[in-house]
């Protein structure tokens, strides 16, 4: 099981963090799952942990789950380890289940096989289901997380472009340059250069 884990989860929506802490808690029952108000709260009690942290939130009407991890703590690619097993809940709870999966898992493989596997669904029957409940694909879905959190990394660190490509699950800084652009329509040192310039922000 985890040890000395703590969630912070940002969300104005209380039956989302009620399902988002259950299905964290019956996977980790060691981990630490609290509710902040505002990101700026959040990081208050981050920061005051001396152990890894992770923040979950739906900021603003976002319809999934972004995560992010203050400079101050280290990824930690053990995160939900493949040792712990996932009981069957209903749909949604399932789907909450991956969702948390990948947000946690996105330097990782994310092919639909290992993740259906994660909830004994067949392929084709969790790409029907989580369609159904989020609205879009679990393909669209990864590539959302991967390219939000790359954002998220190039205005909070000055760390290379390929490392973040890296990080976020893009093993060719070319095709991650290439799906960034796609959603942001600039490269992502452009990006980093304009919220620079735009916020005054140092590293």
């Amino acid at each position: 099981m985890l040890q000395d884990k703590k969630f912070v989860i940002v969300s104005r929506r209380k039956n989302l963090y009620n399902r988002v802490r259950g299905v964290i808690l019956r996977d980790s029952p060691a981990s630490d799952v609290v509710s902040a108000g505002s990101l700026k709260e959040a990081f208050r009690i981050l920061n005051s942990f001396e152990g890894s942290g992770i923040l979950l939130t739906d900021m603003e009407a976002a319809s999934s789950l972004s995560v992010s991890v203050p400079d101050s703590f280290e990824d930690d690619p053990d995160h939900f380890p493949e040792q712990i097993k996932y009981t069957r809940g209903n749909s949604k709870e399932e789907i909450e289940f991956i969702k948390v999966y990948i947000l946690t898992h996105l330097e990782e493989d994310l092919s639909l096989a290992l993740l259906s596997q994660k909830v004994s669904l067949s392929p084709n029957y969790l790409c029907v289901l989580f369609r159904r409940i989020e609205g879009i694909s679990v393909r669209q879905f990864i590539e959302n997380a991967r390219i939000d959190r790359a954002a998220y990394l190039l205005v909070t660190e000055n760390s290379l472009t390929s490392e973040i490509a890296e990080r976020v699950g893009y093993h060719h800084s070319s095709y991650f340059c290439k799906m960034f652009r796609k959603h942001y329509g600039t490269t992502p040192r452009r990006y980093r250069k304009m919220h620079t310039e735009l916020t005054g922000a140092g590293y």
